[in-house]
């Protein structure tokens, strides 16, 4: 394995992102996921889009989450849901060989829900979910969590793709000073 290695760079990324056998490090993370994605490695593509979906250690980054989603599914749902599988499985593995407990999934939407079983995909249609739902669901939890400007701002990023609802919640967040 070169340095350049995509598989050698998801490596290095998974271990930077949950501190196994290096310090946790999530901007480290995203450079390598980033790293090994553009070399067309599918899964780093899936490491980092979850990341910046979530704002886990940098910020969000709707857009280019989206992107890197469309980019490792090639268009496709059904892929782009055994590849977010198989980045969790990876995740788990590397926390089981380090003697860690598996950590609580936590849900980001269906695009990126790990829990379901892929039997069921065959059968149920694919679940998307636009950029404007998950940036309205974030708005409402930071509501919920008391955090205005966080609500304000993502919000706003609803409103801006297209969401009602959104617009609906700049309006009333605004007039509450």
């Amino acid at each position: 394995m070169t340095p350049f290695d995509p598989d050698a760079q998801f490596d290095l990324a998974l271990r930077s992102l949950l501190g196994i056998g290096a310090p946790m490090d999530k901007a480290l993370a995203l450079d390598r996921f980033l790293a090994a994605a553009e070399q067309g490695h599918d899964m780093a593509r899936i490491g980092a889009a979850r990341m910046l979906f979530q704002g886990d250690g940098v910020p969000a980054d709707l857009d280019r989450a989206s992107s890197l989603l469309e980019a490792a599914s090639h268009q496709n749902a059904k892929r782009a849901r055994a590849l977010t599988a198989s980045f969790n499985a990876a995740v788990k593995s590397l926390r089981k060989e380090a003697g860690l407990e598996p950590e609580e999934d936590e849900e980001d939407g269906p695009v990126l829900d790990l829990n379901e079983d892929p039997a069921d995909w065959e059968t149920e249609p694919p679940i998307l979910v636009s950029r404007s739902e998950v940036a309205l669901a974030k708005a409402l939890s930071c509501r919920e969590g008391g955090d205005r400007p966080g609500a304000l701002e993502w919000a706003r990023k609803a409103a801006d793709w297209g969401s009602e609802e959104a617009g609906a919640l700049v309006r009333e967040l605004e007039s509450v000073q």
